[in-house]
This record gives structure tokens, C-alpha cells and sequence, in this order.
């Protein structure tokens, strides 16, 4: 994500696993339910925490069909020259098929949440290209899985607090290679929140 070679500071994310097959017990209320699904399981790495050094952030993990992707929009704050991470790759089976670290995301709509009254991005919106593939992504309106009002964190405050969401929705996939075009529909874990406060305006957050 980012390395400075002067002062050696190191920041990093790494999606080890985007899609592997889990099997195991779930333990609840004093009953043990065997499970079995889809798993994805990443890691930071670096000599710095992200806490701090990261302004704002949408992350994406979907899976339909034998296709798999992993994306993020990442920007930094301030001390950092608000510098952009935007890295994407999608893959059929084992194989990947287009792979970028420019792509567009753009959160559509944003809806006020009743619980911690900050904005969460109701419809997002993804293109990307790299060679001859074209890959365009709509995310639906979803449920909430977790939300966390940050005041405590580095650049977060009671006036300004950060926050972060965490939705499980359905998304639309449009796949073009060459003159080949392909609409599919499937599911998603996505996530976006802000450390660095990101109203343009001032606001009564009570």
C-alpha cells in the first residue's frame, strides 16, 4: 500500500486466501452445528498500523459462480499527500483474469444509520480494464453486519468521530472480453469507513 524508502515505513495489506472451501463446528447456546462454505482470509503487514496513517476505504469481496474478486479503494490523508491505493483482481476458477491497480469505485447513494447516525453507502459502483476485459460492478443495497463509531482512534475525536460498516448484499457483475459480454449476479462482503473526518461540511452529530 504504501513504503517510504527514507524513513522505511512500511504499510500493507494481502489477501492470502481470496476463496477456500471451510469446514468445521460452530458452538452455539451449548450446540455444536457443523458448517461448511466459502473462506477468505487476509492479513496486513508492514512496520506501521493502519490506524492512523489511512483516511478512508471501501473494500469488496464477491463470489459468483466459479468467479472470484478482491478489490479496495483506499485513500491516505494529509501527511501522507492523500495518495490513492486502488488495486483489483478477478479470477475464473484458479486463473486470473484481469488484474489492476487503477480502478473507479464510487459510492452512489449514502443513507444515514439510525444506530450510530453516521452515512453508510447504500449503492456502489466499480469499473476496471486491463488488456481486452472490461469488468463493471453494481452493489445492492444490503444488510449491515457491523457498524463501529471510532473516537478513540489516531485522527478521530468525539466532534469528529470516524466510522466503519460492514454490509453482506447482492451484486451485479457485467464481464466484457473482446466482443464477448457476460451479466452475472452474485453475493458480496463489503465494507468502507473513515479515520480522517470526511464531511465537507460541519454537522451536529447528536
Amino acid at each position: 500500500m504504501f513504503y517510504d524508502p527514507n524513513t522505511k515505513m512500511a504499510i500493507g495489506w494481502w489477501p492470502l486466501i481470496p476463496r477456500a472451501e471451510i469446514e468445521g463446528t460452530l458452538t452455539f447456546k451449548g450446540e455444536k452445528v457443523p458448517v461448511m462454505g466459502l473462506g477468505y482470509c487476509e492479513r496486513q503487514l508492514g512496520n506501521k498500523a493502519f490506524a492512523g496513517r489511512i483516511s478512508r476505504w471501501f473494500w469488496v469481496h464477491f463470489y459468483a459462480g466459479d468467479y472470484t474478486a478482491i478489490w479496495a479503494e483506499i485513500a491516505f490523508p494529509e501527511s501522507l499527500q492523500y495518495r490513492h491505493f486502488s488495486p483489483l483482481v478477478f479470477w475464473k476458477g484458479s486463473n486470473i483474469i484481469l488484474s489492476t491497480h487503477n480502478l473507479s469505485l464510487y459510492p452512489e447513494h449514502f443513507t444515514l444509520d439510525s444506530e450510530i447516525r453516521m452515512p453508510f453507502p447504500k449503492i456502489e459502483t466499480l469499473h476496471a480494464t486491463e488488456g481486452n476485459v472490461e469488468l463493471s460492478a453494481l452493489v445492492l443495497p444490503g444488510t449491515i453486519t457491523e457498524r463501529d463509531l471510532m473516537t478513540n482512534n489516531p485522527g478521530t475525536s468525539p466532534e469528529k468521530p470516524g466510522c466503519y460498516f460492514r454490509q453482506y448484499s447482492e451484486i451485479d457483475v457485467e464481464i466484457r472480453r473482446l466482443d464477448q459480454l457476460e451479466n452475472i449476479r452474485g453475493k458480496c462482503i463489503h465494507e468502507s469507513g473513515w479515520i480522517t473526518h470526511w464531511f465537507p461540511v460541519a454537522r451536529d452529530i447528536t
